[in-house]
């Protein structure tokens, strides 16, 4: 503010007091002689004044409010110039400003200000007929004179609504912070109407309750605030107010553009409705259905919050004695993948991360610098550094390959500023990404230290710990998300992986229909978001549906998690994890062509991204290509070294090659149970490569004793890292069964006919349990017990040869000779050589 111009003359102005000033400019009052009047007098800071952007921008406002002829609109008289100092003479309002009157009053009562309101809209709504877009709509910039006549003024950021470029400096947003609609911190550079809807909608938040919806001390805490969280409703400052009102405000305050009011005229219709107890979202019938298609991703990041699993193969053994071995698994499902009987290796549940709007959307190289056109508000030199780290951060993010650069960018800003959340929650983000969750769990953790209410960071904490075998504290942590954060997806979306994991590894519905409904909250949540954070939904829900169909095997539910991962595609298709997803549907379909294609897009996208890897290496596990296969996994294991599912598939290849390598599968095995201790899923598969290892060594010898005694040991810490998993008591049982046999200890048959029924109590659907079931029984001489249990296996599986072959001696044992020699011919039919010498014996 030049103070020398008061007092002075300037061609027909005579400056006579300062009414406001700013970084850009100053607004003076003037007394106009030859017309005889008073008008309110703009001049360009002279700091600007030789600056050809700040000059265009300035006459860009001039012009702006020439092309508006509004009763609510502030005339616009003269322009001209200062000492080269250009100016604005604009008509002179003798009143204050809705910021004043807010800051005087506090919260104000609806009815006194719904005259005012209904001005202001209609001057929103004719300035957007007029193609001209506001952008800075605040309570300062609306005036109301000593009639309660309302202006709004102030067109300094204003832009035609078409355009995709304005005087906005490079790496430049101008605008106020507190009243940003989250597409302007985003840099969008389409900004359409929906973004002063949003604005109006900060207005009446504040006229409302006297305070704002977010807080943070700095203008960029601010924005980082609007964009990690959901506005705080109005009723926790005002527990008076309808919740039909608040669901107006809330509804202008919708993340994305296309969930607000179409017009300020028809927010008022809502509000006036509201007022009266009518339902408000039945306002504005014209208001467009959003479509789900390709988004713009030129300003988003090639990077996603999900990550990929897999379920280790199965194969069948022969056992000592002639008693039949169950098929080595880990998990049961109805897929069948290879030539051999019995279960199957497929994929598990692609694990998708839900990420909150901001997470992943580019936050846009123009939230990083902001200018006020009132009061600008530059950074310290310290921030501008850390701005341009994370605009450096956000720039290689939206490219390929270019993760590693955007991971030095936000390390560089936690080196100037160690509390930075952002820093902290993006560097999670990448982490957990490329599963890498025990530095997920450091930046997530390092970002509550700095915010303890972070609920993105609580969500972030969650995948990291789910990751490492932590799922009862996973849980606890994505529930906290959600008490914070009520209306972010990401907390959803994080405990409906959680939760349809859980449910697979127990066969529990009811944890399957609470994951079902997180799924759904979290997609209508992200309707409201970006359409990142649609995607993510959509991928959440594509897991849950894969997770139901392994539970079920209703063929319809792989087809609906095929296609919301398609969807999620559709909206985001830079995001290597959801190509991912699909590759593992499109295996678990043996359509292992189109399956390949999709870990390599993934990989073209991101290529230290260890689940594509892995994917690949399961891929090549299928077509029996076992070289490529360890050459996938090993690929995966050195991006990746705690991805546990890289070193149990590379341990199957060692188990299922043509010339098996047990030692090798062990060894593998042992290292992902040291590299990621709380894996449940670990212990068991080494667990039954031990088991699988024994009937290789002579019958009876130390060697053999070893492997069982290290195969229940392994079975005994993955149920004690997760009590109800199914594979490791379905494990637990056999070895139990064998050793005592091996070891001629009744007892242990006791041991393993009670971890067994355990097992089947939590899924019926295991025929290798029901034969293990049927041997212990059988040894303890509880032959109807055995014959039962020989009966459902061969129901559940026919063709299962050994299961046929102990029905055989049960009925042979209990006198039915006739019946057993039929089961034996059975048995004899589907393969088995001991059967054949029994049928023998008995003719």
């Amino acid at each position: 503010m030049d103070q020398d111009l008061i007092g002075q003359t300037f061609e027909r102005f005579e400056i006579l007091s300062v009414i406001g000033s700013g970084g850009m400019a100053a607004v003076y009052r003037a007394y106009q002689a030859d017309l005889d009047r008073i008008v309110a007098l703009k001049v360009l800071s002279p700091a600007l004044a030789h600056d050809p952007h700040y000059v265009a921008r300035f006459q860009h406002e001039a012009r702006s409010i020439a092309a508006l002829e509004h009763p609510h609109i502030v005339p616009i008289y003269a322009v001209g110039s200062i000492k080269e100092r250009p100016y604005i003479a604009m008509k002179y309002i003798d009143g204050t400003t809705l910021k004043d009157v807010v800051q005087e009053c506090g919260a104000l009562d609806l009815t006194d200000i719904m005259s005012t309101l209904e001005q202001i809209a209609s001057a929103i709504d004719y300035a957007h007929s007029k193609g001209v877009i506001h952008r800075d709509i605040k309570p300062s910039n609306i005036l109301i004179d000593q009639h309660n006549w309302t202006y709004l003024v102030d067109f300094g950021l204003a832009r035609s609504s078409g355009a995709t470029q304005g005087l906005t400096l490079a790496h430049t947003i101008m605008g106020t912070p507190e009243y940003m609609s989250p597409e302007q911190a985003h840099g969008s550079s389409t900004i359409g109407p929906a973004t002063d809807i949003y604005s109006f909608g900060m207005v009446l938040y504040e006229l409302l309750t006297g305070c704002m919806p977010f807080d943070s001390d700095t203008p960029m805490g601010l924005l980082v605030a609007r964009l990690q969280y959901a506005p705080l409703p109005p009723s926790e400052y005002r527990n008076d107010l309808p919740a039909a009102v608040e669901e107006v405000v809330m509804r202008a305050l919708a993340r994305s553009p296309g969930a607000r009011f179409l017009t300020a005229s028809d927010l008022m219709i809502a509000l006036k409705k509201a007022m009266h107890g009518d339902i408000t979202h039945t306002v504005s019938s014209t208001q467009p259905h959003i479509a789900v298609q390709p988004a713009d991703l030129s300003n988003l990041p090639t990077m996603a919050m999900a990550s990929a699993t897999i379920i280790d193969s199965a194969q069948t053994i022969i056992s000592d004695g002639g008693e039949p071995a169950p098929l080595v698994t880990t998990q049961t499902t109805s897929l069948q993948t290879n030539a051999s009987v019995g279960e199957n290796q497929v994929p598990t549940t692609p694990h998708q991360f839900g990420v909150p709007n901001w997470a992943l959307a580019s936050i846009g190289i123009a939230v990083l610098l902001i200018a006020l056109t009132v009061g600008m508000a530059r950074f310290s030199n310290a921030e501008g550094q850390v701005v341009q780290y994370l605009q450096d951060a956000e720039i290689a993010l939206a490219q390929r390959g270019g993760i590693d650069e955007a991971i030095d960018a936000y390390e560089d800003v936690l080196d100037l500023d160690s509390e930075h959340v952002f820093a902290h929650t993006q560097l999670a983000l990448i982490h957990n990404l490329r599963g890498v969750h025990d530095q997920a769990e450091q930046s997530a953790q390092s970002a509550l230290d700095a915010d303890a209410d972070a609920a993105f960071a609580y969500a972030l904490l969650a995948e990291a710990l789910v990751h490492q075998g932590y799922s009862d504290e996973a849980l606890k942590t994505a529930n906290r998300a959600i008490e914070l954060e009520p209306q972010l997806s990401a907390g959803y979306s994080t405990r409906a992986t959680i939760l349809a994991d859980q449910a697979f590894a127990e066969n529990d519905t009811q944890l399957l229909e609470q994951a079902t409904a997180d799924a759904d909250m979290a997609l209508d949540l992200a309707e409201n978001e970006s359409d990142i954070a649609w995607a993510m939904a959509y991928s959440t829900q594509g897991n849950v549906y894969w997770q139901e169909y392994l539970l079920t095997d209703d063929a319809t539910l792989l087809e609906r998690s095929k296609a919301a991962f398609e969807q999620a595609l559709a909206l985001q298709n830079h995001v290597a994890a959801f190509y991912v997803n699909l590759g593992y549907l499109y295996d678990a379909q043996r359509q292992h062509t189109l399956a390949r294609e999709q870990f390599q897009e993934a990989i073209a996208i991101d290529a230290t991204f260890g689940s594509a890897y892995a994917g690949l290496g399961w891929n090549h596990y299928y077509t029996n290509d076992y070289d490529q296969a360890h050459v996938a996994f090993d690929q995966a294991i050195a991006y990746t070294p705690q991805y546990v599912d890289a070193y149990i598939g590379k341990s199957q290849v060692y188990r299922d090659q043509p010339d098996p390598d047990y030692n090798s599968a062990i060894a593998i095995l042992r290292v992902a149970t040291q590299t990621a201790p709380q894996h449940a899923r670990s212990f068991t598969t080494l667990g039954w490569a031990y088991r699988d290892q024994a009937p290789r060594f002579a019958y009876g010898s130390d060697e053999q004793k070893q492997s069982y005694v290290d195969a229940e040991a392994s079975f005994r810490q993955a149920l004690s890292l997760q009590p109800t998993s199914v594979d490791a008591m379905t494990g637990l049982g056999w070895v139990l069964h064998e050793q005592g046999s091996l070891l001629g200890q009744p007892h242990l048959y006791e041991e393993a006919v009670q971890i067994l029924q355990t097992s089947l109590e939590t899924n019926t659907d295991q025929p290798y349990a029901h034969a293990a079931l049927g041997w212990s029984n059988y040894h303890l001489r509880d032959f109807d017990g055995a014959r039962d249990a020989f009966q459902q296996a061969t129901q559940l599986l026919p063709g299962y040869a050994d299961a046929y072959y102990g029905l055989g001696l049960t009925l042979e044992a209990q006198g039915e000779i006739e019946q057993a020699k039929a089961i034996y011919e059975e048995a004899v039919a589907y393969g088995s050589t001991s059967a054949n010498e029994e049928l023998a014996r008995l003719k």
